[in-house]
């Protein structure tokens, strides 16, 4: 890969002068030494390179691309093509040093058997092989450093960057990783080392090191599209997102659950009181109650030539009374509780058509005999009126309960990010896209929601059952019972709602935490 690098200033805020008026070209091959004291601008340089790092005037150009003009679309596979060795190396802690080697290949979406392959090989290379199965804690330094060397490598980049390769190593292990780089150069790659030891520059290009490295260097693929493997990575990260921080996503869960709950609840209770006032619409019956039987006969008298009443039928307190107990069936016997008969003289009148309800009942109440009214218009009314305002209550609910758990949601996803930042930052430096790396964080946010809304639709059943059940056993005639259909379509309300709170609280918070990471200084 050919670099050029022309009158490259950088200062960073507040007016810190890294790098001023560098110019520089490096061949494709070539094999170049950055040399300087600690603060003199070689991390500045590399992190230019790969475009961590903006300048603040020139120009830094990669085989012809500007670096200044690259889209950041582009950015991840412009990555892929540089292998880089941190400082601090940058290895994960939660993985193996042979995780950590195919790690690079798997965000690139490199088929699983062909990085299994590539990742053996090059553990091998590096001399790692009897080691591969420890984590970075276990290894010591200039083993952690060939963990480095192989993931940087294992993507057969064209330019390697090393950034103080050696300096935490002793001078054996510092000439060993030496020759490694030297290796990786004779198989065609442009290396550029950033180190402030210069003896050991001086002992490394002052000896005679036959370095060779397979051909399979030179042709191993890049990667690109998805893979299997690459979905599977995914959805195991996805898992590994919910189980790592259980305490902080059991909260989420409980929290969504109750949301959707509450507004489940409430909406069975509006469905079923609009239910009844619909039931009781349809029908058209006025009960007129009168305080004596020769009342009631006045009262037929008076309007049995009505032609827009259909029938006139009178019952007496004692039928009342049996009515009531058919009613109520096993609980009849409470019905002896009231001692004598409360019940009063009654008119059943049944109306034509529902329009003329209003009227009749207006003629009625201008009848001395007549102590009450009741009919099922002034009901309905009522319970539509309630229906309605347990309504704008659910909605107030709503809009309150669906702020604090995004805002949930939101803090959850944005502590599983801050806890994997490093590993999203070497995911971003190696060549990965946007969109892989929040993938995970996204869908973990998509299953807290949907599972939170299937606990609250297990927790509406259950509800509904027992309350069915003890309306039904202690006054049968009440109970109203919804169709499946309407049930089932508000479950598929609620399981979408979860699922689309997970999803946008989640993509709000990894999308401002990446645009940021991906944002260059």
């Amino acid at each position: 890969m050919e670099i050029h690098i022309n009158g490259l200033t950088k200062i960073f805020s507040p007016n810190i002068q890294a790098l001023s008026d560098i110019y520089l070209d490096i061949s494709e091959g070539e094999f170049v030494y950055l040399i300087g004291t600690t603060g003199s601008g070689k991390t500045t340089l590399m992190r230019m390179l790969t475009r961590e790092v903006l300048p603040t005037r020139g120009q830094v150009s990669l085989d012809g691309i500007d670096l200044r003009r690259l889209s950041s679309s582009s950015l991840p596979y412009f990555r892929r093509d540089i292998g880089v060795v941190f400082q601090d190396y940058k290895l994960l802690p939660n993985l193996t040093a042979w995780e950590n080697v195919a790690f690079v290949l798997e965000v690139c979406g490199v088929p699983r058997a062909e990085a299994r392959e590539r990742t053996d090989d090059v553990i091998d290379k590096v001399g790692l092989w009897n080691r591969r199965g420890l984590r970075p804690d276990q290894l010591s330094g200039g083993e952690q450093q060939r963990v480095a060397i192989a993931r940087a490598i294992v993507n057969a980049p064209r330019l390697f960057l090393a950034d103080e390769p050696t300096g935490n190593l002793d001078v054996h292990t510092a000439e060993y990783v030496m020759k490694l780089l030297l290796s990786i150069h004779a198989a065609g790659t442009t290396v550029i080392v950033a180190t402030h030891d210069q003896h050991l520059v001086d002992r490394i290009v002052n000896a005679w090191w036959s370095c060779t490295w397979d051909a399979w260097f030179a042709t191993s693929g890049k990667g690109g599209t998805a893979s299997v493997g690459t979905y599977r990575y995914i959805l195991r990260d996805t898992l590994r997102l919910f189980f790592r921080h259980w305490g902080l996503s059991l909260l989420t869960l409980v929290t969504a659950a109750s949301v959707f709950f509450l507004v489940g609840a409430s909406s069975l209770l509006a469905l079923n009181i609009r239910k009844i006032a619909v039931n009781i619409q349809s029908d058209l019956v006025i009960q007129a109650y009168a305080s004596s039987e020769e009342a009631v006969h006045h009262i037929i008298d008076a309007l049995k030539d009505n032609r827009d009443i259909a029938e006139l039928r009178y019952i007496s307190p004692q039928e009342g009374l049996d009515r009531l107990r058919a009613k109520m069936g096993a609980q009849s016997k409470a019905v002896t509780l009231l001692g004598d008969n409360p019940l009063p003289w009654t008119i059943e009148i049944k109306v034509r058509q529902a329009p003329l309800v209003t009227s009749i009942v207006k003629r009625l109440s201008g009848m001395s005999e007549i102590d009450d009214l009741m009919y099922s218009g002034a009901l309905a009314e009522r319970l539509v009126k309630l229906s309605s305002l347990i309504s704008k209550i659910a909605l107030t609910v709503l809009v309150i309960a669906m702020l604090v758990s995004g805002l949930v949601f939101y803090n959850t996803i944005r502590i599983s990010i801050y806890s994997r930042r490093q590993e999203i930052s070497v995911m971003l430096l190696v060549g990965s896209t946007r969109s892989y790396v929040a993938s995970p964080f996204v869908l973990n946010g998509m299953l807290l929601g949907l599972l939170g809304a299937v606990t609250a639709v297990i927790l509406l059943h259950y509800g509904q059952m027992y309350v069915m059940g003890t309306v039904d056993a202690v006054l049968p005639f009440l109970r109203q019972q919804l169709q499946w259909r309407e049930v089932v379509l508000l479950d598929q309300v609620l399981l979408c709602a979860g699922v689309t709170m997970g999803w946008l609280c989640s993509f709000i918070a990894v999308r401002h935490y990446i645009k940021n990471a991906v944002a260059p200084l």
